[in-house]
């Protein structure tokens, strides 16, 4: 036994004027009914209610919450803008920046439970808000310029400005006298302010020497050099040398080691000497090649240039020799491939071993070694768990959890992402079936389609959101957006079209086929809705079918083809109502025929579709006005059911023509065919007194006649 849904809503919505002065709200008025269609009076509900832009599922730029306790009639009175916020502005809403739509959202228990009860949109009544704000006034003209006001007192001194620039040198003083003793060619070297000598420096014009007279070069100089920090040092007594000459090498640094020896220049050059290699050694003291290190090296990049050519390959022989080679047909390029032959080059295994690709070193491509292996293709999608299980996934977290479920088919990221054991599975889109963990036989095609399925079997969803809540629901179909949306339970059904059965949880049994058909129905079981906002109630019925635009269903075990703007119903040939004599019994000739009939009372009318769609509670914006205006001027003739009812009672007579109504959403009807019952037990009482007429006028006739008769 599935759960009974206690309430409903029987939502009945106008907006009342808007002040374009005072408070930015305006009213919101909703009658809240019970299962049966009692209005629930006195008792705390809750509402939440949303200001969509753009479309009924657009963006959401307002949201607020209502506490209110109905009246003695049921009626919830709100002001929407004056309740208790949740998201966005009510005085920020741009109106001017429409279509909008009020979403209504309801919880009879007063709590947060909330009900989508659905979307409507704001036609007129909400920009009286925008018009008092309105940027859309035009301004007036600029008035003339006022006078001139009084000087004001005067302002606070400033800061001080900036120093001025140095002034020009003053004129040169004159020379004093200089006492300076020396040769040509060499620099001065000052005892003091006023006398000097030879330096050590001499410069002949070309070349400079220092402690020599006859330098060769820009700089010679005679004798060590040290520098004075230390750092090239040619003292002996230190073992540090800086050493150029007929030495058979040159030491640079300290002997014993103990310091860094570093060296800072845009370019360093060796040059072998004559009849020597030039070998370099690092921790080699007789180098055999130009380069030879004893260790490793460490290098962010080595170029070797000799033989090497685009599309070559460094290749190493058995003594570590290398040399530039052209990449044969057995590698593959980063670059793309020329002259490749499908039979003999190819990416893979040669070997029976899978086949694994690795994205930041995390498995993002599988496929197996066997003809019953799985292929998978996606950061982190499938399993090694189960190499062997005949699975395809495809996309990020594809078939992730899979371990012991197999034949399953999933494209789309997080498609079938939890499946851990369903079996013979398919899901196409983002998220198709992603919650599934052992639900077997399913098909899901399209966005969030089975998203919450966990183990339900046998079910079909095609379109975004279709089937989306469903939990363990079994053996049910929803083609097109949303439809069977909340399905959770409920078994055995198909939605057909979008929001085809949205709302149904635990129903089982149903058909929907068109837009919106059946789609406020929660637990009613095996009904039939055929076309676009068929069978719309809210009420939950049994065995009831709806055929046609917004053809409504008010009690179990019902009909009803058409709306009430249909004018005509009709075939070929008449209604067939089945009537064998061998599925009868209790028969009993106790049809009355005239005392019935005289008590009938024929008028003729026309039909007030206004009452009628307020007593079902059908919102305008699923009236057809143009329909209705022709049907409200045709002129029917026939009886009113409530007393063709009380004449079948004064004389006993439970008449079957009179359809009843089944509960206090439900309306009288009449079955005019079952009419020809009374009417022919009228026709043969008549007929029996015509006859009975006959015999006696003829008694009269005989008398008459021998009354004229002449007297003899």
């Amino acid at each position: 036994m599935k759960r009974t849904i206690l309430l409903c809503l029987g939502l009945m919505m106008f907006i009342g004027s808007l002040f374009s002065q005072g408070p930015n709200a305006f009213k919101y008025q909703s009658v809240v009914r019970d299962l049966s269609g009692n209005t629930i009076n006195n008792q705390s509900v809750s509402f939440r209610l949303s200001i969509l832009q753009g479309t009924a599922s657009g963006t959401n730029v307002y949201s607020e919450t209502h506490n209110v306790t109905t009246n003695n009639f049921g009626l919830a009175n709100l002001n929407i803008g004056s309740g208790t916020v949740i998201s966005g502005s009510f005085t920020g809403i741009s109106w001017g920046s429409g279509p909008y739509f009020l979403q209504v959202e309801f919880d009879p228990s007063g709590g947060s439970s909330y009900i989508l009860m659905g979307s409507d949109q704001l036609l007129s009544v909400p920009y009286a808000l925008y018009a008092a704000n309105s940027g859309s006034s035009i301004p007036g003209p600029t008035g003339p310029q006022g006078l001139q006001g009084p000087i004001g007192p005067q302002g606070p001194i400033g800061l001080t400005g900036a120093t001025g620039s140095t002034g020009p040198i003053g004129l040169t003083g004159p020379a004093g006298s200089v006492n300076i003793n020396g040769n040509s060619n060499y620099l001065i070297k000052f005892n003091s302010s006023t006398s000097g000598e030879n330096s050590q420096f001499y410069q002949n014009g070309s070349y400079m020497g220092l402690g020599m007279t006859s330098p060769s070069e820009k700089l010679q100089i005679s004798g060590n050099t040290k520098i004075s920090d230390g750092s090239v040092w040619t003292s002996a007594a230190n073992n540090s040398y800086l050493k150029f000459g007929d030495a058979s090498y040159v030491t640079l640094g300290e002997e014993d080691g103990d310091d860094f020896l570093s060296f800072k220049a845009k370019y360093f050059h060796f040059f072998p000497s004559p009849g020597y290699s030039g070998n370099v050694g690092i921790g080699v003291t007789q180098p055999l090649e130009k380069l030879e290190v004893a260790g490793k090296i460490v290098a962010n990049q080595i170029m070797l240039t000799t033989g090497a050519a685009e599309g070559c390959m460094l290749v190493s022989n058995s003594t570590g020799n290398t040399a530039w080679l052209p990449i044969n047909s057995y590698s593959w390029s980063l670059y793309g491939n020329t002259g490749t032959f499908p039979m003999t080059n190819f990416i893979g295994t040669t070997d029976a071993q899978p086949l694994t690709f690795k994205v930041n070193n995390t498995v993002a491509g599988f496929i197996g070694e066997s003809e019953v292996s799985c292929l998978y293709l996606g950061y982190n999608a499938g399993s090694y768990l189960s190499p062997n299980s005949t699975n395809i996934g495809i996309g990020a977290n594809c078939l992730k959890n899979i371990a012991l479920g197999y034949e399953n088919i999933g494209i789309g990221s997080n498609s079938l992402k939890m499946n851990n054991s369903g079996y013979h599975n398919i899901a196409i889109g983002h998220e198709a079936l992603k919650n599934n963990t052992n639900g077997a036989l399913n098909v899901a095609i399209g966005h969030s389609s089975l998203f919450t399925n966990s183990g339900g079997f046998s079910l079909t969803a095609v379109g975004f959101g279709s089937l989306y809540a469903n939990s363990s629901g079994n053996s049910s179909t929803a083609v097109g957006c949303a439809s069977l949306n909340y399905n959770t339970l409920g078994s055995y059904n198909t939605g057909i079209g979008y929001q085809a059965l949205y709302s149904n949880t635990l129903g089982d049994g149903n058909t929907a086929i068109g837009m919106n058909s059946m789609m406020f129905g929660t637990a009613g079981t095996n009904n039939t809705a055929l076309g676009y906002q068929s069978f719309s109630s809210i009420t939950n019925y049994t065995n009831s079918t709806a055929i046609g635009y917004n053809a409504s269903i008010s009690a179990s075990n019902q009909v009803r083809i058409g709306n009430s703007s249909i004018s005509s119903i009709g075939g070929q040939v008449g209604w067939t109502t089945l009537s064998d004599k061998r599925f009868k019994k209790d028969v009993k000739e106790n049809i009355p025929g005239l005392n019935f009939v005289m008590k009938l009372r024929p008028v003729s009318y026309h039909y007030d579709l206004d009452a009628q769609a307020r007593s079902i509670h059908t919102p305008d914006s699923l009236r057809l006005e143009d329909s209705e205006k022709d049907a409200v001027k045709y002129l029917y003739s026939g009886f009113f059911a409530q007393e063709v009812e009380q004449a079948a009672k004064e004389l006993g007579f439970d008449f079957s023509g009179v359809d009843k109504p089944k509960n206090e959403n439900d309306f009288y009807g009449l079955r005019y065919a079952e009419f020809v019952v009374p009417m022919v037990k009228a026709m043969q009482e008549q007929q029996q007194q015509i006859e009975e007429l006959k015999k006696q006028n003829a008694k009269l006739m005989g008398i008459v006649e021998k009354l004229m008769e002449p007297k003899k």
